[in-house]
């Protein structure tokens, strides 16, 4: 008998390709709009419900280096809002930064997303802060924390508010993927994702 080798997880670069079943979108997180405070700050690990109410661990490491806020949800809008290359209205999950004048020091991750179930895919767009050109790493972990793929793909970011931030994701061919992790090739900046695509393909 022939033994059927599987596939290794495939990098999926735009979220139609992606087909999958769940999405988190992360103005449930956001705060009431309010120009005073357009952010809302949250801690370094919490948990949240998708659209079809599975549970998601997100984990944000802190970054020892004084004046770094906690992460926050932002919705990007054009100025004096906070203007990105995701589309208008797309809330973001941040990393966190030191506020001030450009460039900022800003948090690097990894950000950690963790499944309550096992998916067979996932994938979100991402950008960074004050640096328009950057590597985006995908990293896709089974329950047992064995790596199942490792991704790079390059980068821009912009404040064009035109949804050209790239989308970066991974799909298996069965459910194994316990968790992810999203980081970027720029060590001292934040970094932030739009919306969340997941589950079973």
């Amino acid at each position: 008998m022939v033994a059927i080798l599987k596939q290794a997880p495939e990098l999926i670069t735009d979220r139609a390709n992606l087909g999958c079943s769940d999405f988190l979108d992360w103005s449930n997180l956001a705060s009431p709009k309010n120009p005073a405070q357009p952010f809302n700050i949250l801690s370094h690990s919490f948990s949240v419900s998708s659209a079809l109410g599975s549970k998601l661990t997100i984990k944000i490491p802190p970054y020892l280096r004084s004046g770094v806020t906690p992460p926050f949800i932002f919705e990007t809008q054009p100025k004096p809002g906070i203007p990105t290359n995701f589309a208008v209205g797309d809330h973001i999950l941040f990393t966190g930064f030191i506020p001030g004048a450009p460039p900022t020091i800003g948090n690097p991750g990894p950000l950690e997303i963790k499944f309550a179930q096992p998916v067979s895919a996932f994938g979100t767009q991402i950008g960074t802060d004050d640096t328009y050109k950057f590597l985006a790493f995908l990293c896709a972990y089974d329950e047992l924390g064995q790596l199942l793929g490792k991704f790079a793909l390059p980068c821009q970011s912009s404040e064009e508010l035109d949804n050209s931030a790239e989308f970066i994701g991974i799909r298996s061919q069965v459910a194994n993927i316990a968790f992810v992790s999203l980081s970027t090739s720029e060590p001292e900046r934040a970094f932030g994702i739009n919306a969340l695509s997941f589950g079973e393909v």
